[in-house]
């Protein structure tokens, strides 16, 4: 596992720091994904350090929900469960809902700008994607950060950091527990978000937001039945019933997304 600290060394940062940043940084870009074990001396030794710093910056990461410390079996990466992930997708949509309704008065010339060049960049990314896992891992990244793009207009550090870890969840469950899925109505809604905050238009562009955010939750909620129906006709059900009524109420209540095929980002 490459985890080299690399550029990460910085004046006075600590060892503890450095591989905070160093595990942070592989779960944010994948090389880590959920359920993946953590142990300390591997790492450490990934990093040439000692464990003692190691243990910490686990023990950090847990507390900000990243790792989570099974009993018996030691950290892991955090891996959500399908009805978390529903709420990962409402609590998502609802930071970026608030963050255009009150950073409207932010969006200036260099924020439009950025957002441009990370639309471009993910539409390039997304068009490439193909079979290989690196393909989705880079349309997947160019994704999440247009949508931290837009919760900057919220200028709390704290928020930012609780979205940008519940964001790294959906996109790495999105990676590695459903892999085929892909919804091609996601560049279209980007570009819709942006010509809103174009034109400083805040209704239409929370409208946008809130319209991308429940598309992305009901295509996901459609490909994890379909996947699973699957699954079931060839081996039995592998889900709780009372799990899937919970789905099917949930998919019911969403109506049309106008994307209820699988397709694009999130």
């Amino acid at each position: 596992m490459a985890l080299g600290l690399g550029d990460l060394r910085s004046g006075k940062t600590t060892f503890g720091d450095l591989a905070y940043k160093a595990v942070l940084n592989a779960i944010l870009t994948h090389k880590l994904n959920p359920g993946d074990s953590l142990r300390s001396k591997e790492l450490a030794a990934a990093l040439g350090i000692s464990r003692t710093p190691v243990d910490r910056a686990l023990e950090r990461l847990a507390g900000e929900g990243l790792v989570e410390f099974k009993p018996g079996l030691g950290p892991h990466v955090f891996s959500p469960t399908v009805e978390e992930m529903l709420e990962l997708y409402d609590i998502r949509s609802m930071l970026e809902v608030h963050s255009v309704l009150h950073g409207i008065a932010l969006v200036d010339d260099q924020y439009l700008r950025r957002m441009e060049a990370l639309l471009e960049e993910h539409e390039t990314a997304f068009a490439a994607i193909g079979s290989d896992q690196d393909s989705r891992r880079r349309s997947s990244e160019a994704d999440r950060l247009i949508h931290e793009h837009i919760v900057s207009l919220w200028p709390s550090r704290r928020i930012q950091t609780w979205y940008r870890q519940l964001n790294v969840h959906v996109k790495a469950f999105l990676l590695n527990k459903v892999p085929t899925y892909r919804r091609e109505a996601a560049p279209a809604e980007h570009r819709a978000i942006y010509e809103a905050l174009l034109a400083r238009d805040v209704a239409a562009a929370a409208e946008a937001v809130a319209r991308h955010g429940a598309g992305s939750k009901g295509s996901f909620l459609s490909k994890v039945q379909a996947d699973s129906a699957s699954v079931g006709a060839r081996t039995g059900p592998s889900f709780p019933s009372a799990g899937w009524e919970r789905l099917a109420s949930l998919s019911s209540a969403l109506g049309d997304t106008g994307d209820s095929m699988p397709g694009g980002s999130s």
